[in-house]
């Protein structure tokens, strides 16, 4: 008996040889990559997290701000070896991680840092921290114990063309001041009333005591002297500053201040300004 199959039996569609094709080509060139190149891809990078805190020296919590911590930079090394990456991480954040980096080990560090950029404490170095392919290793917690006192230094320049020195007459360039006045608040209100010991260069000059309430009344303090005080509260503050022409306030500054933790000492320019008023040069 003959097959009753028709010439449409064998007819495939364009559609289907296509598919084919691509089925062929795949098995052919090993689908998805060989296994050579699977083996040959670099591991995906991994990270490290930390967490800190901050106490003064009997335990009691400090805040970032308060001591003037604004960064923690956790420094990687190479277990061992050379330095790896440096990450800057907010203090206020009070945990961070690092940037990615290559599966490996690692010996960990934190530093802490002042808004300008001053060391403030360092944290133990944390060995042999173990970082696994597309992982996140976690560093024990960092703890730094501060003293949350500080020092300014405090430098005054009368600034006007033609001005040398602050305490001059004005027929030797200078600004003629004859008396000053010198106060320093608290950013979130109050006076300070610190001594500031009063240097030029190595010498001592003496010492002004700051009474906001009544400002005493010292000599001219010259653009080469400058007035530090230590033993202070860290947090933020205005200094102001008052320039007496016989008498009369001819001249004034002010700048706001960073008292840092662990006895640090923030220098600080004042630029005092000629004020326009009555009894005063033009």
């Amino acid at each position: 008996m003959r097959s009753s199959t028709t010439l449409a039996s064998f007819i495939v569609s364009p559609l289907a040889l296509i598919a084919a094709s691509i089925v062929l080509s795949g098995i052919g060139c090993g689908g998805g990559g060989s296994a050579d190149e699977k083996k040959d891809a670099p591991p995906p990078p991994g990270a490290i997290s930390a967490s800190w805190s901050l106490s003064d020296l009997s335990g009691s919590p400090l805040t970032c701000d308060l001591v003037d911590a604004s960064t923690v930079t956790m420094s990687l090394r190479e277990h061992g070896g050379p330095l790896v990456a440096n990450t800057p991480m907010p203090c206020g954040a009070l945990s961070g991680s690092s940037s990615p980096i290559p599966a490996g080990v690692y010996d960990a560090t934190l530093e802490l840092s002042s808004s300008s950029a001053l060391s403030i404490a360092t944290g133990s170095t944390q060995f042999g921290v173990i970082v696994s392919p597309g992982a996140t290793a976690r560093l024990d917690p960092v703890s730094f114990p501060l003293n949350p006192l500080g020092g300014i230094q405090i430098s005054l320049t009368a600034v006007a063309q033609g001005i040398i020195s602050n305490c001059a007459p004005s027929s030797m360039m200078g600004a003629g001041i004859t008396a000053m006045t010198v106060e320093l608040t608290q950013q979130a209100g109050g006076c300070e009333p610190v001594l500031f010991f009063i240097d030029r260069g190595q010498a001592p000059l003496g010492s002004y005591q700051v009474n906001c309430s009544s400002p005493v009344v010292a000599s001219c303090f010259d653009a080469d002297e400058t007035l530090a005080a230590a033993g202070i509260p860290s947090g933020a503050y205005e200094a102001r500053v008052t320039g007496r022409v016989n008498a009369q306030p001819c001249w004034a500054g002010a700048a706001s201040l960073r008292v840092t933790a662990q006895g640090l000492t923030e220098s600080t320019a004042i630029s005092l300004v000629l004020q326009d008023a009555p009894g005063c040069p033009k």
